[in-house]
């Protein structure tokens, strides 16, 4: 078990050598995010200058190449990081086994027929496809980079040593034997992705049906599978038809028939008419919105005291950038690798918050800057906004940070030039200086075994 656990250790760091670049990443992306805003433009001038505005474009659109590529950055961050020797090499390799990794989905698909075309609005994701660095195969989110990373830092720690006799003997031999084991084991994989997971989406797709009917069941579980799924890039399968197709409703306003979700919500709220009920498949925008700063703070405030800071700096970026620019995957795939357990009850909380909204009539719906402002509310409990406004206020103002009653008590005693000492049953105080304790003119304490924050030693045998 303890071995185990030394390895789950090994891998949760060992993504952090990836995930490390995506905060610079992330902030660059927030700021072309807000170059770029319709909404900022409006309220500055400068904004809409060309320069400026190319600018914005620039750095969201390099950046958001960044983001989607994802899992190349996995496969070779993890190989290099997991090696135990020579690790710019088990780079290299992992980076050409995913080409070929690629490439031989990509010719599975050609030969049998089934490469997607891309449509107009969704392109690839509605297909259970995706491109990556320009190669069209099936799309399994950086679950399939990750798994290469692991195998190639595995496989080139026991065969870069390998040295074979003979005539090939100094073209199969080290680094290259490796990069030759792991170039077929690539090409396999490759082509199995493209049998086993096609039927996984298509289980995925059948549920759609289901959620559509099941009411508040299917609502949760809508929002339950679309955060739970992230890694394996299969929640676009849950969301994508009710977003853009009849599962989310349709709107006709003259002779034009509005289909989906997404495109319904867009035309009630460009014509300035009233949201319909296909507004509730459009809830997931509030976790992006708002509860990656959740996210963030927890992980912040779990830390040690000593690393918070540097923690802090590290997610902030990705928070404000899930929050500016709809991006969550860096976030995501942190939280998930790192807290698994974790992530599902956010999924499931992300469910629960989607039936809450829907039972309280609320219609709203959240959407990055670069769109426009979030959130855009129409609900009939808007009323209950200014009253959380002001209690979220009041509990800032009024919090503060705990003190341990007993040496407030002596606190007050001191202010009021008494002598106090402590009596209290059970405990008694220290005079002589112990590791970490104080002495003072006034009163001695010291700092307790137990780590509480009264910093009283507790007598021997009494209960703590």
């Amino acid at each position: 078990m303890q071995k185990f656990l030394r390895r789950l250790e090994r891998f949760s760091q060992s993504l952090l050598s990836p995930l490390s670049y995506l905060s610079a990443a992330g902030l660059l992306l927030a700021a072309g995010a807000l170059l770029t805003s319709t909404a900022l433009s409006g309220a500055l001038p400068l904004l809409q200058w060309g320069p400026v505005r190319l600018m914005g474009r620039i750095l969201y659109k390099c950046l958001s190449a960044v983001i989607s590529n994802l899992s190349v950055l996995f496969c070779t961050g993890l190989a290099a990081s997991l090696a135990k020797q020579e690790k710019h090499q088990a780079a290299f390799i992992a980076l050409m086994s995913y080409f070929i990794y690629l490439t031989a989905g990509n010719v599975t698909l050609a030969e049998l027929g089934l490469l997607a075309q891309p449509d107009g609005l969704t392109g690839l994701y509605g297909a259970g496809q995706t491109s990556v660095l320009g190669i069209q195969t099936v799309d399994t989110g950086v679950f399939g980079g990750v798994l290469l990373g692991l195998l190639t830092a595995h496989v080139y720690d026991h065969t870069c040593k390998k040295a074979h006799k003979g005539i090939l003997g100094g073209v199969f031999s080290g680094e290259r034997w490796s990069f030759t084991c792991m170039a077929a084991l690539a090409a396999v994989l490759g082509f199995g992705a493209c049998f086993v997971w096609p039927p996984v989406q298509k289980a995925i797709a059948a549920l759609t049906g289901f959620l559509a009917a099941s009411g508040n069941i299917g609502l949760f579980l809508y929002g339950f599978l679309e955060r739970l799924l992230i890694p394996t890039g299969l929640h676009h399968l849950v969301y994508m038809p009710f977003q853009f197709s009849q599962l989310g409703g349709q709107l006709m306003v003259g002779s034009v028939t509005y289909t989906g979700a997404y495109v319904v919500m867009m035309t009630e709220y460009n014509l300035n008419l009233p949201f319909s009920d296909g507004i509730v498949w459009m809830y997931t925008g509030f976790t992006k919105t708002f509860g990656y700063f959740g996210i963030a703070a927890a992980f912040i405030f779990c830390a040690r005291r000593g690393s918070r800071k540097k923690t802090a700096l590290q997610l902030l970026p990705l928070a404000f950038t899930a929050s500016l620019a709809s991006v969550t995957e860096p976030m995501d795939f942190l939280f998930c690798f790192s807290a698994p357990v974790l992530w599902l009850a956010h999924a499931a909380i992300s469910g629960a918050f989607i039936v809450l909204l829907h039972l309280c009539h609320v219609t709203a719906f959240t959407s990055n800057l670069p769109v426009r402002p979030a959130p855009i509310i129409r609900c009939s409990t808007c009323w209950a906004l200014p009253r959380s406004r002001c209690t979220l206020w009041s509990s800032r103002r009024s919090s503060k940070r705990w003190i341990c009653p007993r040496r407030a008590d002596a606190r007050r005693s001191l202010s009021g030039r008494r002598r106090h000492r402590w009596t209290m049953p059970g405990w008694k105080s220290s005079s002589q200086p112990s590791a970490g304790g104080r002495t003072s003119a006034r009163w001695t304490t010291a700092l307790p075994a137990c780590g509480s924050r009264c910093r009283m030693r507790p007598l021997s045998g009494s209960r703590r």
